[in-house]
């Protein structure tokens, strides 16, 4: 017969399994607010999206600011770009526009192109949830 503590014991893999979803889940959205000062946050919202990333550039001498995000080679490189789009306007408060390096050629878009794309301001966006079925719209 199974002891309380070796029953215990058993099912401690599941609560970590599943417990930690949740939190996994909303990992991004804490960085919801961030400036595109913010080397750090910027970074990691670029590596938690994509693992194709090569290197960026912050563009913060002058208004509008701006990201310049050069990849590696790409299979489906609109799909990237239409999601780290849609996720940094959505997180990064003050990035009016993002050029894309992919595949040896540029994609410049601006917060308002990214709207037009929904039909509203995704700045608005107010969980990871939501963030997720405004991209799932789209595929």
């Amino acid at each position: 017969m199974l002891s309380r503590k070796n029953f215990f014991i058993l099912l401690l893999p599941f609560f970590l399994l599943f417990g930690c979803q949740g939190a996994e889940e909303e990992e991004l959205f804490r960085y919801k607010g961030a400036y595109i000062g913010d080397n750090s946050a910027v970074g990691n919202i670029l590596n938690e999206t994509a693992d194709s990333i090569d290197y960026f550039e912050l563009k913060t001498e002058q208004e509008p600011y701006g990201l310049e995000v050069f990849y590696h080679e790409v299979n489906d490189g609109e799909a990237l770009m239409k999601k780290q789009a849609t996720v940094l306007f959505s997180l990064v408060r003050n990035v009016e526009w993002i050029s894309f390096h992919v595949n040896g050629s540029e994609t410049k878009v601006t917060r308002d192109e990214v709207n037009n794309w929904y039909e509203k301001d995704i700045a608005g966006v107010g969980s990871q949830k939501e963030l997720e079925q405004l991209i799932n719209s789209w595929n």
